[in-house]
């Protein structure tokens, strides 16, 4: 009994060992400071277990390997570091089942350098054989089956992994949280191991705390935001079961308006209603205003500038009206925006936009107004749809696709089409989730000269990330359009046909010139296909790399042709993190160079990730 009692006294002491594990090190190999005049160098092996994971969390544990680039000054000093080494390789050991195994050392003072060899006698994994859960003391029944071991995370007759246990306790706690109980808290856990069988018995005794339906909800905290504006987030009503991930999500559309620096819910006893809870939301409002203005700079267009405000609380009611000016060598941009985030329904958004600009492109100059409402429905917690109409108005000077006119004027209206998902963490700089677009807009001609065409876009961009320190983030993209209806792209609007190259397209090329060309005026085309790939590191806070691969063109059939050819922009950036997002500066070059039409390289400076 006594060995029993000092092996579960091991397992709770070690339980959290993998919590916060730094990835393995490489070993190394350096010299120390001199001792008696000689160099102290020595390396270190690992012997008896050949369990890759685990070694790698040895290694990773262990001074001796960790610190082998500072060695200790003498040979007392590094028996000294290996022998401190013994309890944590013992209890990362156990942290993985092996409550039983035994380590030593022993070090070769004649090699060169000197040999530090850890013998590692795992004795046999511990298994997991019962997991049982009980109520605290005096507690009531609760009102539904006490979960299994399987829907804890845990798995029966399968190695003891102590993270896997601990981390079972925080699932244990929001399984009654969930169903009822929000005052569910654990008083104990109780492991037991059999050294002869290698067995271990894990008990959990959680006090669940009285049964709880939900009561009324106050919120503290506000000021200019109008409070029938957050009733219809909260996902329950008066009397429904209490559920801590209700809870959590009312929480998140708290946070998701963007009217609010910090948003919190929480539970709270009601005097004399026994068995009702008050739903607590504390907010603390941001300011309504925003005021931003930068710099751009791109070989292929020249520098520009930008300024932007917003008011994101007009009425009381988180509406919001975005002001937009940019202007650069080929074009002068002013938009308006404004967005009713609960149109009729909870579900809905009013969007309402306004666009005029002058572009003086290589391709076209021309001048255009663009009037845009729309309703975005929610369809489920990532998918939304869009359906609107609009109005576009347009003078062209010039088109290169159309040089024998001028001063060509197009009146169109639209009836914009759209459907949409996005799981992307943070829309500036993802680093996990996928995003994927799909638009269709019937264009009508109101001039009576019957130029009636449908322009599609299908897109997506996924973002996975390969390691965590350092953070290396794998972002791909791809996109591509159709404009059907009309027998050649110079019959559609110069300022509506699909180009290519720039910034925000095939970098290494210049803006608009991937695609159909006349000697060197890029014509526009009726599809398009195109992509990239890009590889970021952050290498610190604040600084971080990129490299990429972009590809793709615009073709002047209706639909995307990749064996006419394919144009490839290679090269590498630099991403510097601020609070508004990253500050990027990019410089590629063509790998499809075109002698008298593309430069060896471009190089583009702005604001935000390309993608």
């Amino acid at each position: 009994m006594r060995r029993i009692a000092l092996l579960a006294a091991l397992f709770c002491a070690v339980c959290a060992v993998e919590l916060a594990c730094p990835l393995a090190r490489p070993l190394a190999q350096e010299q120390a400071a001199p001792a008696n005049g000689q160099p102290l160098r020595y390396q270190v092996s690992f012997s008896g277990l050949n369990d890759k994971p685990l070694m790698d969390l040895l290694r990773s544990v262990s001074d001796t390997a960790t610190m082998a680039n500072k060695p200790p000054a003498n040979m007392f000093l590094l028996r000294g570091r290996a022998r401190g080494d013994l309890k944590k390789l013992k209890d990362a050991m156990a942290s993985r089942g092996y409550f039983a195994a035994r380590v030593s050392f022993a070090i070769d003072e004649k090699a060169t350098p000197i040999q530090v060899r850890f013998t590692l006698e795992p004795g046999g994994a511990f298994l997991l054989k019962w997991v049982d859960v009980e109520l605290a003391e005096g507690s009531d029944p609760v009102r539904f089956a006490i979960p299994e071991a399987s829907v804890l995370g845990l798995t029966l007759d399968a190695p003891a992994v102590s993270k896997e246990i601990v981390n079972a306790e925080d699932k244990l706690v929001s399984y009654f949280k969930n169903r009822g109980y929000p005052f569910a808290a654990l008083e104990r856990r109780k492991a037991v191991a059999d050294p002869q069988a290698h067995t271990l018995h894990v008990t959990y005794i959680i006090a669940p705390g009285p049964y709880s339906v939900f009561g009324p909800t106050r919120v503290t905290g506000l000021k200019d935001v109008n409070e029938s504006l957050l009733t219809p987030l909260a996902p329950w009503k008066e009397g429904d079961e209490y559920s801590q991930e209700k809870v959590e999500l009312y929480q998140r559309r708290l946070a998701d308006l963007g009217l609010f620096a910090k948003a919190s819910a929480a539970p709270k006893k009601l005097a004399g209603e026994p068995g009702r809870v008050e739903v607590d939301a504390q907010v603390t409002e941001r300011k309504p205003r925003t005021f931003k203005g930068g710099v751009t700079y791109n070989t292929d267009d020249g520098p520009g500038a930008q300024i932007n405000w917003e008011h994101r609380n007009l009425f009381g009611n988180g509406e919001r009206l975005k002001l937009h000016a940019a202007v650069s060598q080929v074009s002068s941009v002013l938009e308006a925006n404004f967005e009713n985030p609960f149109f009729l329904d909870q579900k809905q958004r009013l969007l309402a936009g306004f666009r005029a600009a002058d572009e003086n492109t290589d391709a076209y100059h021309g001048q255009n107004v663009t009037g845009e409402i729309k309703i975005s429905r929610k369809l489920g917690e990532h998918v939304s749809a869009q359906a609107g109409v609009g109005y576009r108005a347009s003078l062209v000077f010039d088109d290169a696709a159309n040089p024998n006119t001028s001063n060509t004027r197009y009146n169109l209206a639209s009836i914009p089409l759209g459907l949409s998902a996005d799981t992307r963490d943070d829309p500036l700089n993802p680093s996990k989730g996928w995003m994927f677009a799909l638009s269709a807009t019937p264009w009508l001609d109101t001039q009576g000269t019957d130029l009636n065409f449908l322009k599609a876009v299908v897109s997506g961009s996924h973002y996975l990330q390969v390691l965590e320190k350092p953070s290396l983030i794998l972002a791909t993209r791809a996109s591509l359009g159709s404009i059907s209806g009309v027998s050649a792209s110079r019959l559609v609007p110069p300022d509506v046909r699909f180009y290519a190259g720039g910034s925000g397209s095939i970098r290494g090329y210049a803006y608009q010139s991937a695609g159909p060309l006349r000697g060197d005026k890029p014509l526009g085309g009726r599809s398009l296909f195109d992509f990239s790939t890009e590889l970021r590191i952050r290498l610190t806070e604040m600084f971080g790399l990129v490299f990429f691969l972009d590809g793709g063109n615009a073709f002047e059939a209706e639909y995307p042709v990749p064996g006419d050819g394919l144009l490839l922009g290679a090269g590498t950036g630099l991403r510097v993190y601020t609070p508004i997002g990253p500050f990027r500066v990019d410089v590629a070059t063509p790998l499809n160079r075109r002698k008298t039409v593309d430069d060896v390289f471009q190089l583009y400076i702005s604001l935000g990730q390309a993608f």
